[in-house]
């Protein structure tokens, strides 16, 4: 049974990678693992199989793990949630955000809490669009050297915010430093003493935050409201609906974002 799921895997895989997974699987249903620990149930060797039935569940983001049992004699599958009476049984994958996701298994969630946004050349960004950014950068030339020197740099050039919109604590960190008066980093002590954040510093790192990704929305040819509406339409499916659930996951932690670092902040811009 084993082996036909595979194989009904390597005829019906849309993708190149589907049908490589599939040989993979039935390649494994000939790899016999070690003889078993002293006290492990079972006499002979174990041996790695898909398991027909449980590896056609979907994944869902789940709160809590789901529990897998396997003795010699059956595999129990116990759910970390209440089921309603024809609801879908879904297992957790893990909690993979949605790169990870579209290229191990080939969807994405439009809703997953696990996803993060990799805000590629934030800093370059800044640098050239953001006011506050150009200025403190006249006042201290040196200033951008020993945030490089912290290891802070590569933090602020590819920001990272979580599924709620929060940056990355280093990336806020290499933020308020940067953007400091040159008194304030004096008085600080330099790099180090914005670790913890606070003050006018912390305003004006939130305020640049929330112009990067405002101008990282504007800059997407799409609302999320439209790639909304266009899963709701049922118009787009395959691949294309995979793109345009991976994209509108990522707006959504932009707007967060904005959201979050843009209130009370607008009048330092």
């Amino acid at each position: 049974m084993a082996a036909g799921t595979a194989f009904a895997a390597f005829l019906t895989s849309q993708t190149q990678e589907g049908r490589w997974l599939a040989v993979f699987a039935m390649l494994a249903l000939v790899v016999f693992d070690k003889e078993p620990e002293p006290g492990e149930e079972g006499g002979a060797k174990l041996a790695y199989v898909l398991m027909p039935l449980v590896d056609a569940f979907n994944h869902k983001t789940l709160p809590s793990k789901t529990e897998f049992e396997f003795s010699s004699e059956a595999f129990r599958l116990r759910a970390p949630e209440k089921v309603a009476k024809g609801e879908e049984v879904m297992i957790s994958y893990g909690l993979l955000g949605n790169d990870e996701l579209v290229t191990r298994y080939g969807f994405a969630d439009a809703e997953n809490a696990s996803d993060v946004y990799a805000y590629q050349g934030l800093l370059a960004w800044l640098r050239a669009n953001h006011a506050p950014m150009r200025k403190a950068a006249g006042e201290d030339p040196e200033r951008a050297s020993r945030v490089r020197d912290a290891r802070l740099e590569s933090f602020a050039n590819t920001g990272v915010f979580d599924a709620d919109g929060e940056a990355d604590e280093n990336l806020a960190w290499a933020l308020r430093a940067l953007l400091a008066t040159r008194e304030e980093f004096e008085r600080a002590g330099g790099v180090s003493g914005f670790k913890l954040g606070g003050g006018e510093p912390e305003r004006r790192a939130h305020a640049a935050l929330a112009d990067a990704c405002e101008a990282r929305l504007g800059e997407m040819k799409t609302s999320a409201e439209e790639d909304e509406a266009m899963l709701r339409s049922g118009k787009v499916t395959g691949r294309m609906r995979v793109a345009v659930e991976y994209r509108l996951r990522k707006k959504k932690i932009l707007r967060r974002a904005a959201e979050r670092y843009g209130g009370g902040s607008r009048a330092l811009r």
